[in-house]
């Protein structure tokens, strides 16, 4: 009977280990204040946040790791407790043993100072959920000839373009790609083909065993190449 009761218990702490769901700490006692939107910011784009410190926001997800999913999720988060900011501290897939994590702080503010930068960018993301030999394989990326460096899990890197309008080369490893900007900034998540990788999120296309997804949802691109910048 004590074997049974010590399994369970077991069992039961992995269950809360592997939880997901958003997660709210260290409210403040204010008035709520009525948030029709909400906005997503990187901790690395702004020089000031101005306004009212609402709480801690921790988003853990291991079942659905669609975007749109998570962010209505964070969305309605914030606005049930009337931020309309969310400051990302740490977010990725694969991240802290879970399939999607976020952590954050929620404030409801008139005017964060933001840090402007009005260039298009083409930015490349290593895939967190490329397997142990895909990760040990190196990826180079050049831009329009000029080399960017090697792509790694804890260095993104970012090509600014000189107009939002244009077609850029880029080269994985020699293979070639164009890139068309039309009129906004584009991300890529890039890993070694070795059946570990992932396709969520993106437009997956695979060149000389080498996964390229396009990341459909701009902002979610530029979160997740801030937090490895």
């Amino acid at each position: 009977m004590k074997k049974i009761n010590f399994v369970s218990i077991i069992i039961i702490f992995f269950l809360s280990s592997c939880s997901s769901g958003v997660i709210v700490t260290n409210l403040t006692e204010r008035n709520k204040q009525v948030v029709s939107n909400v906005t997503l910011l990187s901790n690395k784009e702004i020089s000031e946040m101005n306004g009212d410190f609402i709480g801690d926001i921790l988003l853990k997800e291991n079942s659905n790791l669609d975007w749109n999913f998570l962010k209505n999720k964070l969305f309605e988060t914030a606005k049930n407790n009337g931020a309309n900011y969310i400051l990302i501290n740490n977010i990725g897939y694969n991240l802290k043993g879970y399939g999607f994590y976020l952590e954050g702080k929620m404030y409801h503010s008139e005017t964060p100072t933001i840090l402007k930068n009005e260039n298009c960018k083409v930015g490349f993301i290593r895939d967190r959920f490329e397997s142990v030999l895909g990760s040990a394989f190196t990826i180079e990326v050049k831009v329009e000839g000029q080399t960017l460096g090697e792509l790694t899990k804890d260095n993104s890197l970012i090509y600014e373009a000189k107009s939002c309008d244009e077609k850029l080369n880029v080269q994985i490893n020699k293979k070639e790609l164009l890139a068309k900007l039309n009129g906004k900034s584009k991300y890529y998540k890039i890993g070694k083909q070795t059946g570990g990788g992932s396709s969520g999120g993106g437009i997956q296309v695979g060149i000389g065993g080498i996964s390229i997804i396009e990341i459909e949802d701009e902002l979610l691109g530029k979160l997740l190449y801030l937090q490895n910048k």
